[in-house]
């Protein structure tokens, strides 16, 4: 057994940044938006998960090898391998997403770049409306499934928090200090790293495209 580097900072920063603009988001969906303020929060903070979703899709086409999309997602064969506590790699060990894992993964990038996209065009009729709202028809109706996404994506978080305390309960594995400081205690060989430089350039990259685009469709 040797520590290996499971996650790179990229990862780990994306990780957390979400976990802190989905939490504003959501809790300032449930205040008074325009008394106090909370509609500006609610809004930069969707923006900053649409931000960070685009950056982490284009993570998992260039990235690290655990970021990688093409590492991680496996077929259905592989998920009922897992279910059944059997496994389809050849190494000793694998590192990061199992086949399960990673369909939570991509089910959660796909919910949260929908909904960051919703709330672009969601209003409340009266108060409340996003920047993109006046460039869409029946504005009303999709903030309903945006409400009603949220929804699920808080019910998806819950199971995410439930997975962490069934590993470290039953399996005796506590997948958090992995998170936080990228190293893991393994057998299997050291994942490939790329340069950390290249996740800040697509980052800002992200940032510009969702920020630019949102300009563009307002002035136009």
């Amino acid at each position: 057994m040797q520590k290996i580097k499971v996650w790179d900072l990229a990862t780990r920063l994306f990780h957390w940044a979400l976990v802190i603009a989905f939490a504003l988001s959501c809790y300032s969906a449930f205040q008074d938006k325009i008394m106090t303020g909370f509609d500006t929060m609610h809004r930069q903070a969707g923006i900053m998960v649409l931000i960070l979703v685009v950056f982490r899709i284009l993570w998992g086409l260039v990235g690290s090898d655990t970021a990688r999309f093409s590492r991680f997602v496996k077929g259905p064969k592989a998920i009922l391998n897992t279910l059944r506590g059997e496994s389809s790699d050849s190494p000793p060990e694998s590192v990061g997403h199992n086949p399960i894992g990673a369909v939570s993964v991509m089910v959660m990038l796909l919910l949260l770049l929908a909904q960051a996209a919703l709330g672009l065009v969601s209003t409340d009729g009266m108060l409340f409306s996003g920047p993109l709202t006046d460039l869409v028809p029946n504005a009303e109706r999709l903030t309903l499934f945006h409400r009603l996404l949220g929804y699920s994506l808080m019910g998806l978080v819950g199971v995410h928090v439930l997975a962490i305390v069934f590993y470290k309960l039953v399996k005796k594995k506590f997948l958090l200090p992995v998170m936080i400081t990228g190293y893991q205690e393994s057998s299997a060989e050291q994942p490939q790293i790329r340069s950390q430089w290249l996740a800040l350039i697509l980052f800002f990259i992200s940032g510009a495209a969702v920020c630019l685009s949102v300009f563009v469709w307002l002035a136009g």
